[in-house]
């Protein structure tokens, strides 16, 4: 896990000494969340650099954004659905959520 953001962690742990994108490892990834599951990490880490790779997340401060928000709102690689229908949020405009959404 990486505890101290600075340019050099970034850059070591997710990309090559060209500045240039990689596609992480399952090493790396497992350093990134170590609380994730071995299956989980093979099971996301193509559809991850994938997305990487799709939409230029391609710099080592893009990627650990990317990478600790996918980490924080999964809990680790552990959830793939939402564990909340949201129903807590609506019309509170403190939080943005004035707008009710569709029903399902």
């Amino acid at each position: 896990m990486i505890t101290e953001t600075t340019n050099d962690s970034i850059n070591n742990l997710i990309l090559d000494k060209n500045n240039g994108f990689v596609p992480i490892t399952a090493e790396k990834l497992k350093q990134i969340m170590p609380g994730a599951k071995n299956s989980n990490i093979q099971k996301y880490l193509g559809p991850l650099n994938h997305v990487m790779s799709l939409f230029d997340i391609n710099t080592g401060k893009r990627q650990a954004m990317f990478l600790a928000q996918i980490a924080l709102e999964s809990g680790q690689l552990l959830y793939d659905k939402e564990l909340s229908s949201g129903q807590q949020y609506e019309g509170r405009k403190e939080a943005n959520a004035v707008i009710k959404p569709f029903a399902s």
